[in-house]
């Protein structure tokens, strides 16, 4: 039979930053995320952009020896960046308007104000890696996620058909739709799922 015509039922739970009362496992930190939508350039970008700082940040790169030169020299020229958790990533949406983030703050519970002068260190890391003024800024976002200092992601099985999942490393986005194929793949492979 294939996976398409299975007639057992089986629950998969990808949830966000509300896991932390089902998994005791996480920490119970949360990030607090910052990110803006401008209005349209006026052209269209190749690709998303990402700035230095997101080398920096992102455990991939930063581990890396060669990341050393780069972090120190980042942690004098844009220690207030840092501070904050900013790194840029650009993204531009159907409608030509640039998504536009982020930062990070870690609390129990970030508080849910947007400060500017935090947005300002974003635009000011938009300046210095487009090369020109930001469009002017039409929305803010304020969200939260689920953090936890060891481990990139928590996965958990409390039942045999029952998988949890949350990324706690601030790359759900990037990697969320491959950790969930993944648990559905292992769902079959161990025959809790024919």
């Amino acid at each position: 039979m294939s996976r398409s015509q299975s007639t057992q039922r089986f629950d998969l739970a990808v949830v966000g930053a509300g896991i932390v009362g089902l998994a005791a496992a996480l920490a119970a930190a949360r990030r607090g995320l910052r990110v803006m939508r401008l209005a349209s350039p006026g052209f269209k970008l190749p690709g998303a952009l990402m700035s230095d700082l997101g080398l920096v940040r992102y455990r991939g790169y930063a581990d890396l020896e060669a990341a050393e030169p780069l972090k120190a020299r980042v942690a004098i020229e844009q220690a207030d960046h840092l501070r904050h958790g900013v790194h840029l990533i650009v993204v531009q949406s159907a409608d030509g308007s640039l998504v536009v983030g982020d930062s990070h703050h870690y609390a129990a519970t970030p508080d849910p104000f947007s400060y500017e002068e935090v947005d300002e260190l974003i635009l000011d890391e938009f300046r210095a890696a487009l090369g020109i003024d930001p469009p002017p800024t039409v929305e803010r976002w304020i969200g939260t996620y689920a953090s936890a200092a060891d481990r990139p992601v928590l996965i958990d099985a409390p039942e045999d058909s029952v998988r949890i999942a949350i990324v706690t490393c601030g790359a759900g986005a990037s990697t969320g739709f491959a950790i969930g194929e993944e648990l559905v793949s292992s769902l079959f492979e161990t025959g809790v799922v024919t």
